[in-house]
């Protein structure tokens, strides 16, 4: 039987891009993403949509690790195969990369188009406290940001680009672009799950951090 694809739509367009690069046609399932700043609304959110699929013996989660939020998750009857990354940005990157690019604040186009993104925020303060008490706010929020620093797998169009560059400004941050790769997301849908870069839950297992570990996993829930 066919794997099943659960998505987060922070990752729609890379998805897309790996799907058609590796050939695939599977079924996606979209989860919103919003929620990547609240582990437990995620996990609800996650398990949610897995009590929900039915007759599927293998799910593989276009997401990431997002601050423990698959902490607890039960898989049910099926397997569960998951990129061992702690967010978007290591999953685009690569954490070797990420870590050359210290003193970076990142984005993707993903994160730009939800409902709580960093120009959202800011109007938002703006709005509550007046403009020069939220510069002074966010301010003090981005005082350890040198850059700002667009991630995508292909060079963004000019109006993502301009309102990258607006973003930065406002923040008093340098603009940076930083090309990305669906690698990670190619390898989940290709099969190819090696555990260094993935980890597999199997069916009627709870996902702990010890399992996390004991799967050989680099990072922590």
């Amino acid at each position: 039987m066919e794997p099943v694809i659960l998505a987060c739509e922070t990752l729609r367009r890379e998805l897309e891009q790996a799907m058609c690069r590796t050939g695939t046609a599977l079924p996606v399932f979209w989860l919103p993403g919003g929620a990547h700043n609240v582990p437990e609304k995620r996990r609800e959110q996650i398990q949610s949509a897995l009590d929900n699929l039915q007759g599927f013996d293998t799910v593989l989660l276009a997401m990431t690790l997002c601050g423990g939020s698959l902490q607890g998750l039960e898989s049910g009857n099926r397997t569960l195969v998951v990129p061992r990354c702690d967010d978007c940005i290591t999953l685009l990157l690569g954490q070797e990369l990420r870590r050359k690019h210290p003193g970076t604040y990142f984005l993707t186009e993903g994160w730009l188009q939800g409902e709580r993104n960093i120009r959202a925020e800011y109007r938002h303060c703006v709005e509550a406290h007046g403009k020069a008490r939220a510069k002074r706010i966010f301010g003090r929020m981005f005082s350890h940001y040198r850059y700002l620093a667009l991630v995508d797998t292909i060079p963004p169009v000019p109006e993502t680009e301009a309102l990258c560059r607006e973003i930065a400004e406002t923040l008093e941050l340098e603009y940076r672009f930083l090309e990305g790769s669906c690698g990670w997301l190619e390898d989940l849908l290709a099969l190819r799950w090696h555990p260094d870069r993935f980890l597999t839950v199997p069916p009627h297992t709870t996902v702990t951090p010890a399992l996390y570990r004991e799967a050989g996993g680099s990072h922590e829930l």
